[in-house]
């Protein structure tokens, strides 16, 4: 019997469902029809995105990472040599682009990562398209059917909430742009198999597609073993010739493979903790069993109540520690079990499910990671939702689009709930916390966006409750660093000055401590103690901007304004215009002096600047306001304050004057320039 006419034994309706679904007549606009509707769907949903501002892990990676800032095109290179995601250049090099665009506006940002899940929903529908719904290599064209059911698959994927995680949350766009060369290197593959490339220009591309998949985010790893499952399952060993022909394709990818893990160091110790964590690699694969099914369940029903950022699960401490760390690997093991026997009457939900595993498998053993984060579901429920819909019987699938459209509705509608809650720093952490979130990183971001509101003694309870429940040293140090900050934020030097000198104790020149100290000291008119620990920050290159500031504070205290200002003035210049972080801190510094020498238009002039620099700046936006406001201002003073207010910054009223060591100054009774 011919291949391409051989039926799969022993399983008369899926023959007949699938072979109508390759069979049907396809009009020649249905393609377009079904990715304009991809689109619209994606554009809707994640259109409210456009002005979530930055969160959580955004910071390290984008805000205050100097290799994404380029001033120039030549600067692009420095992507190579950040010193946080070092081994995914291309997403950073994404960044740089967004940054050389449009600084720190997250709208750029926003509209890349919603582009980039239209064109992952767009590549997953071509490859449903090109899946052999029968084990055969010379399957015919897809029709109708088949397309009805790419469309349908794509659609179910792209609009579920537990995907919001990998578009709205800004630096995951490393997910998807690794999912998207993963999907492209799976289409390939499949346009060889179907003949319509050759065997050189696909591996050609399929190793492009590898290489770039990797500097995106390392899930791409298993892609020479997907393809090997994916050549195993869809295309029978009856046509052994052509499988030859594929094996050392595939093989000189899996060939690569055990050198990049060499590259990362050699294998854990099994039993040992992790460094700032409180797991070691055998405990963190026994919860990951737990974390998978947790996973499935979220997928399924992904109510928005059901969705947050940073998970807090249990650790698995035994096999019956928690009780149920057995039964999910013994549940794991059926489900391979059962896709694997399932491979001959229905290939591709078996290959749909292995691939669901095979895809975690990077995140979800001995990694150094945390337990959880949905945005590892992107790339491995691609094809879940066609494997739900090949286990409908034919007459079941063919009459399911008013219930499928219905799903569409509930999931799109539940995607923008979610999506406005990543609008709302302070209520999204609060959320986060009330839905079962770790509790100390919770706190302190809820804490940051008080604080961030100018709501200090908020902030400072939030802090201390993070303290008492901090795991590990690496939390407490950063809870402690943000406490020390409020407190002298709300001029409680003391407290403030017993916390830094903790964590100069216990974690050295962590950030801005030895500053914040400084200023402190200055306060309490220890003049000697101040120059000596000047004399100490100049020598250390990272921190020598420090020292300028607290020379200009002290000069500032002598009332020598200009001098004062020429010397952060000359630091700014010298500084890198690439760290963020520091001229940040030089420029409000700089706005203070000339609020106190009176000199209204160069302060409004310099927190114009800073949010310029950064638009998520809530103070220099607040002094804006309160700079209009006194002016007489009223309109612009209105939009700077609905703005704010927009943001979850509360704005109360004109401020009183307050002392040298607070920002503000007093401003209250000068005249203000307008917003230009």
């Amino acid at each position: 019997m011919p291949e391409a006419n051989r039926h799969v034994p022993g399983c008369p309706a899926t023959k007949q469902a699938s072979g109508s679904l390759l069979k049907d007549w396809q009009p020649a606009w249905l393609p377009i029809l079904h990715g304009l509707l991809l689109a619209v769907f994606i554009g809707v949903i994640y259109y409210p995105t456009l002005d979530v501002p930055f969160v959580f892990d955004d910071f390290p990676n984008i805000v205050e990472n100097p290799a994404v800032h380029p001033e120039k095109l030549a600067d692009l290179r420095e992507v190579f040599n950040s010193p946080i995601s070092t081994t995914r250049p291309l997403a950073l090099l994404s960044f740089a682009l967004n940054y050389l665009l449009g600084g720190l506006d997250v709208f750029g940002y926003h509209l890349v990562n919603i582009l980039l899940h239209i064109a992952n929903a767009l590549l997953l529908y071509q490859l449903i398209v090109l899946l052999p719904l029968l084990p055969t290599t010379d399957a015919p064209a897809a029709g109708s059917g088949q397309r009805n059911l790419a469309f349908w698959g794509a659609a179910l994927w792209a609009v579920n909430p537990v995907q919001s995680q990998a578009v709205t949350y800004i630096v995951q766009r490393m997910a998807a742009m690794g999912t998207f060369f993963y999907l492209a290197g799976l289409s390939i593959f499949l346009l060889w198999r179907r003949k319509k490339i050759g065997r050189t220009p696909a591996l050609s591309l399929l190793c492009l597609c590898f290489l770039l998949g990797l500097a995106s985010k390392e899930i791409i790893i298993t892609l020479p073993l997907a393809l090997l499952l994916l050549d195993y399952l869809l295309f029978p060993a009856s046509t052994a010739a052509k499988r030859s022909k594929a094996v050392p394709m595939i093989a000189l990818l899996v060939a690569i493979i055990p050198g990049l893990l060499l590259l990362q160091g050699r294998l854990p110790e099994w039993f040992a903790t992790y460094p700032h964590r409180n797991f070691s690699p055998w405990e963190r694969i026994m919860t990951e069993w737990r974390v998978v099914w947790h996973y499935v369940s979220l997928y399924l029903l992904p109510l928005p109540t059901r969705l947050h950022l940073a998970y807090d699960l249990p650790i698995s401490r035994s096999l019956l520690a928690p009780w149920t760390t057995l039964p999910s690997l013994l549940a794991m093991i059926v489900t391979w079990y059962a896709a694997w026997q399932a491979r001959v009457s229905r290939p591709v939900v078996s290959f749909a499910v292995l691939f669901f595993f095979l895809a975690l498998s990077v995140e979800s053993t001995f990694a150094n990671l945390e337990i959880a984060f949905i945005h590892r579901l992107y790339l491995p429920t691609v094809l879940l939702g066609p494997a739900f819909l090949l286990l409908l019987p034919e007459k079941a699938l063919r009459r399911a689009g008013p219930v499928l459209l219905l799903v569409l509705a509930f999931w799109s509608y539940w995607t923008i709930v979610r999506n406005d809650e990543w609008k709302h720093a302070e209520t999204f952490w609060a959320g986060d916390m009330e839905r079962g979130a770790s509790p100390a990183r919770a706190l302190n971001n809820q804490a940051a966006e008080r604080s961030d509101a100018g709501d200090f003694p908020a902030a400072i309870d939030l802090l201390r409750q993070a303290l008492l429940v901090s795991s590990t040293a690496e939390e407490k140090k950063i809870v402690l660093y943000n406490l020390g900050a409020d407190l002298f934020l709300e001029n409680r030097f003391e407290e403030a000055l017993t916390v830094f000198r903790e964590i100069v104790r216990d974690y050295g020149a962590y950030r801005q401590s030895c500053l914040f100290v400084g200023q402190i000291l200055i306060k309490q008119e220890k003049t000697e103690e101040v120059r000596r620990l000047i004399g100490w920050l100049v020598e250390q290159e990272e921190h020598r901007y420090e020292a300028r500031i607290l020379e200009g504070n002290l000069l500032t205290g002598e009332k020598k304004y200009t001098v004062a200002t020429a010397l952060l003035r000359r630091t700014i210049a010298e500084e890198p215009a690439a760290l963020i972080d520091r001229q940040l801190k030089l420029r409000l510094e700089l706005a203070r002096i000339f609020l106190l020498a009176n000199d209204i238009r160069q302060a409004h002039a310099t927190y114009l600047e800073i949010t310029k620099l950064f638009p998520q700046n809530y103070f220099a936006w607040t002094q804006l306001y309160h700079m209009l406001a006194a002016g007489g201002d009223t309109e612009r003073a209105a939009i700077v304050r609905r703005f704010l207010e927009g943001s979850g910054v509360q704005v109360r009223g004109l401020p009183a004057p307050r002392q040298e060591n607070n920002a503000a100054g007093n401003v209250t009774t000068q005249s203000a320039l307008p917003l230009k």
